[in-house]
């Protein structure tokens, strides 16, 4: 007899599970639980030697195959992340509930629109939205102009969040005020790119609390493009001191030490200079910081770029540098004249690894470059040599394009392979970048 099409329904015991005058074709993907099997086989039926397929995984092990999927948080990422989850979200209720917590996890609030929006439907579903808003890591706030805006109910937003915030970026905002965020007890990374710090008009005449001692685990602190506000003169951390602090940026130190008052070196003596930043590893220093108060001796990584060499005398300082300095990067900003007198001036007895910008790659025509240039003469000391190439990323848009990225991604190559495990939190959004290794062509 030929084989024929036919429809094919589950037994009774598989009926009853079933919601009332519901057809099993009719049930929507994602109403079904994750191993629940098809309750119809339209064209085709199952033999009984032959069980129905079915998937059972574990629910974690789900998970992290979908974290896995999602991109890396960033300002341009939001909508491609809310996308997937949304669409994870519609293949199982049961994946629901982490795709809405993964979804709160990297907030990024770019105006006023997006900022009430948020805001609202923490109000709209306040039991829910209450436990979500615990698992915020990354908050984003700003860039949704070219022109610096005040932050909208920064307060509220910060409120939202709570304590267990673990990154904050800000970007082409203005009046903000830094000491809003003395309360973030867990904070690793603060990133202010494109600001002017200063007291919002509700706020001039008050006197906002501190809590003392304030980001005690701050990890990464990078300070850009920031402006203070002429109306204020106040000191928004006093008492300030980093010690877990591994990371620093920052082009001005005026501005750091506005925001952070212990940053005076007069106030440390010469032999205990490690006191304000003992356990920095990375640094690209402004040109007016103090050397060697701002040196530590446990120092790997040192970025420097064209802005440094410019306004800064450093002929006199650079000899005492720490011999600990296994990676030097020089900024496709900095002059080649002022590479080989720096390269000819300092000893670092451990280097391992210098970048240089790819303008500085051994050229056809010999004798083009001096010798402190050349790859003979780093081969001749064991230094290996990677050439960078400034390539443009459509995923670093808009205010991603303001960030040091260079810097950045080097800090990710050097904790890759010095890691420190008591330091990283496993579930920040900085553990969790996928580490990829490069090798020794051109970058």
């Amino acid at each position: 007899m030929p084989n024929h099409c036919e429809l094919q329904e589950d037994s009774g015991e598989d009926r009853t599970l079933l919601p009332p005058d519901q057809p099993p074709h009719k049930i929507a993907r994602h109403e079904r639980t994750l191993n629940e099997k098809p309750r119809s086989h339209l064209g085709s039926t199952w033999p009984k030697s032959m069980p129905c397929p079915s998937v059972n995984l574990p629910t974690e092990l789900i998970q992290r195959i979908l974290l896995r999927s999602l991109p890396e948080p960033s300002w341009s990422s939001f909508q491609e992340t809310s996308t997937t989850l949304r669409s994870v979200a519609l293949v199982a209720r049961v994946w629901t509930d982490w795709a809405q917590s993964e979804l709160h996890r990297h907030v990024v609030l770019r105006d006023e629109t997006t900022t009430n929006l948020w805001l609202e439907s923490y109000l709209t579903e306040r039991p829910k939205s209450e436990a979500r808003t615990r698992f915020v890591q990354t908050l984003r706030i700003g860039g949704g102009t070219s022109m610096r805006t005040p932050p909208h109910r920064f307060d509220e937003v910060l409120a939202r969040c709570g304590a267990q915030l673990q990154e904050l970026w800000l970007s082409a905002l203005k009046d903000v005020d830094l000491r809003q965020i003395s309360s973030i007890s867990n904070l690793r990374t603060l990133d202010c790119v494109d600001l002017t710090l200063g007291f919002p008009a509700h706020l001039i005449d008050f006197q906002l609390p501190i809590v003392k001692p304030s980001l005690q685990r701050l990890e990464t602190l990078i300070i850009k493009d920031v402006d203070i506000a002429s109306s204020t003169h106040a000191i928004m951390f006093q008492d300030h001191n980093f010690p877990r602090l591994e990371v620093l940026y920052v082009d001005s130190a005026e501005v750091l030490a506005q925001i952070f008052d212990e940053l005076n070196p007069d106030l440390y003596p010469d032999e205990n200079d490690d006191a304000v930043f003992p356990r920095l590893r990375m640094l690209s220093p402004a040109s007016d910081l103090r050397v060697p108060f701002i040196y530590p001796n446990g120092l790997l990584f040192l970025n420097l770029e064209g802005k440094f060499f410019k306004d800064h005398d450093w002929s006199d300082d650079f000899p005492s540098l720490p011999t600990t300095i296994r990676y030097l990067r020089f900024d496709r900003s900095v002059d080649v004249e002022d590479m080989v007198d720096f390269l000819q001036l300092v000893s670092l007895t451990n280097l391992e690894t210098i970048f240089l910008p790819i303008e500085c790659q051994d050229p056809v025509e010999k004798d083009r470059f001096p010798p402190p240039l050349s790859k003979q003469w780093f081969d001749s000391r064991g230094v290996r040599i990677e050439y960078e190439v400034d390539i443009y990323d459509d995923s670093l848009a808009l205010q991603d394009d303001s960030q040091p990225w260079s810097f950045l991604r080097r800090v990710e190559w050097v904790k890759a392979r010095h890691p420190r495990k008591e330091l990283t939190s496993p579930t920040s959004s900085q553990g969790y970048r996928r580490q990829r290794s490069e090798g020794g062509e051109v970058i």
